[in-house]
């Protein structure tokens, strides 16, 4: 909490103490949290059972998202809440940044380090939730809930370097590629139950037809 405070003596405007404090308390109220972790299967059965062990994990992980989190926004909420206050610094520090260009240099990191420590206490209390991709993006794909936090970022903060510093974040961009990779085998396990139940029922067609 201490190196948090610290940071508000970067910035002489009020109006950016005050926004940057509310994040540091935030931060400190986020770091009590427990993490919630074991809605998955410890093992997915290939193919229909598989499905409908994801579609019962699902639902379970939606009720608890679902739920308050957060000065009364559930888990979703403040995911856009994280966002959206990005976008409200960032906007405020181009207006009121100083004219000292080390200075802004230091502003900008100060900005930067507040959000990815909010984003990872944040993604931290459900790990198993804010990874799982079920959010459908523009380009038609599917991403996790994270990954919508982590573009909303770098589009809000790239101009204060943010996507110099996004190296810190590269353990959670793993997980997203090798959950990616499961969902598609799961699915491909699917894929192959179906081939193999039409070709059964094909077979008993031949043989009592």
């Amino acid at each position: 909490m201490n190196n948090c405070n610290n940071i508000l003596d970067y910035f002489p405007s009020l109006e950016m103490k005050r926004k940057i404090e509310d994040i540091v308390y935030v931060i400190d109220d986020l770091s009590k949290k427990p993490p919630v972790t074991g809605f998955h299967y410890s093992f997915y059965v290939p193919g229909w059972i598989g499905v409908f062990q994801m579609m019962k994990t699902e639902k379970r992980m939606s009720r608890f998202a679902s739920k308050q989190f957060y000065r009364g926004m559930n888990y979703y909420k403040f995911a856009e809440w994280i966002v959206d206050k990005s976008e409200e610094v960032a906007s405020l520090q181009k207006r009121t940044a100083s004219e000292d260009t080390e200075t802004v240099k230091l502003q900008n990191e100060a900005i930067i380090r507040v959000f990815i420590v909010l984003t990872s206490l944040w993604l931290n209390h459900f790990p198993e939730i804010s990874k799982h991709c079920n959010i459908k993006d523009e380009g038609n794909t599917f991403i996790s809930l994270a990954r919508f936090v982590f573009n909303g970022l770098e589009k809000n903060l790239n101009e204060l370097g943010y996507s110099d510093n996004s190296q810190q974040l590269q353990g959670y961009i793993k997980g997203f590629e090798e959950e990616t990779k499961d969902f598609s085998y799961k699915f491909l396990g699917f894929v192959i139950n179906v081939i193999i139940l039409a070709l059964f029922f094909s077979l008993l067609s031949t043989i009592f037809g």
